[in-house]
């Protein structure tokens, strides 16, 4: 490691381990693959170092739109803004157009000659700019450098109290136009709240649960293990995007009928077995699922009120577009929460 770094030469070991994954489509057509890499353990170390060196100071010159790859601004703010968005929107009875915007092969297609005169610019040392060079070579040898272009195929518009329905057009050719959107692994409909990703969560979450169908059935794993697996496989895959849910009782019995079951196949408790639900989660030392859901809620309001007040997750959830309100009783979205609970989620959350 010491001498990579010194030469700034990267072996060529280090940069190789390309696989093919299937994406959605034909899978006979090339564009309907996607190429990663799976580098060698030193190769993934040196990644480390380098970006550990130039995160602290390009962090703050990148712009607040993007996110997904940084501190304290995941892909779960970006789902709740856009929710928060079609929600009011609903409530005032407005107008809104939403695009999808799919490029493709987006990473494949950066102009790598701009990339490293944007990361001198932001104050990257060179000898840091010429080793990640260095370690793309290779890439950038093998990739055409086309630019990017819209993916027509994969790109989406949604219309939400629109009175004009006149086509989408881009280029020419029109846009597909939906009710829902798959948005940061997030299912984005037009009345927003977050039902219809609730149901998905649900059932991809079973998905996963069945296909580990074999571990919680084992008598040599124990129930520890079972139990870490569980929280570590299936509960992220339930919960990823809970915190923008706008949920009511029966959504609270969905989660937790989910987990119930779960819990009883993980262990070993058969339908004849009467044992109230409290019992079933102290055994497995779990609580509702409901309850985790409103935890990580009050969590994200709480980390929205601790960003700056022109930070979007902010604006979002105060924001009210022009239009005439419903007159019907108010939904728990989102802003009625952290009405009524400002005070609540700074002593609690904040911390």
């Amino acid at each position: 490691m010491e001498k990579v770094w010194r030469h700034e030469k990267i072996p060529e070991s280090w940069k190789k381990g390309l696989i093919k994954l299937a994406k959605k489509g034909n899978l006979k057509e090339c564009k309907n693959s996607r190429g990663i890499t799976l580098l060698s353990v030193m190769g993934k170390i040196l990644g480390r170092i380098i970006v550990d060196r130039v995160r602290n100071g390009v962090d703050s010159r990148l712009r607040k739109e993007q996110a997904g790859y940084r501190k304290s601004r995941g892909t779960t703010d970006q789902v709740f803004i856009l929710r928060n968005i079609i929600e009011q929107v609903n409530e005032w009875q407005a107008t809104l157009y939403l695009n999808f915007i799919d490029f493709e092969k987006a990473f494949d297609s950066i102009h790598r000659e701009s990339l490293w005169e944007i990361m001198k610019k932001y104050g990257i040392p060179e000898k840091i700019v010429r080793m990640i060079q260095d370690k793309t070579s290779r890439m950038e040898e093998e990739a055409k450098r086309v630019g990017l272009k819209i993916n027509l195929e994969k790109t989406e518009g949604m219309r939400i109290n629109a009175r004009n329905q006149e086509k989408i057009t881009i280029g020419g050719q029109e846009v597909k136009e939906v009710d829902k959107f798959t948005y940061l692994g997030a299912t984005v409909c037009k009345e927003g709240g977050g039902m219809k990703d609730l149901r998905n969560r649900l059932s991809k979450a079973r998905g996963t649960f069945v296909r580990l169908k074999k571990i919680w059935s084992s008598s040599s794993i124990s129930r520890r293990t079972k139990m870490r697996l569980y929280k570590t496989l299936v509960v992220p895959v339930m919960l990823y995007g809970c915190e923008t849910w706008k949920m009511n009782k029966g959504d609270d019995n969905a989660v937790d009928i989910f987990q119930n079951k779960c819990l009883r196949r993980i262990l070993h408790i058969r339908w004849q077995d009467h044992i109230s639900t409290d019992e079933l989660l102290e055994r497995a030392e779990m609580k509702p699922l409901s309850e985790e859901v409103k935890r990580r809620r009050w969590k994200m309001i709480g980390h929205i009120l601790r960003q700056d007040q022109n930070n979007d997750s902010n604006i979002a959830m105060t924001w009210a577009p022009e239009g005439k309100r419903k007159k019907r009783k108010a939904k728990n979205n989102m802003e009625t929460y952290s009405g009524e609970g400002k005070e609540r989620s700074r002593l609690e959350v904040m911390g």
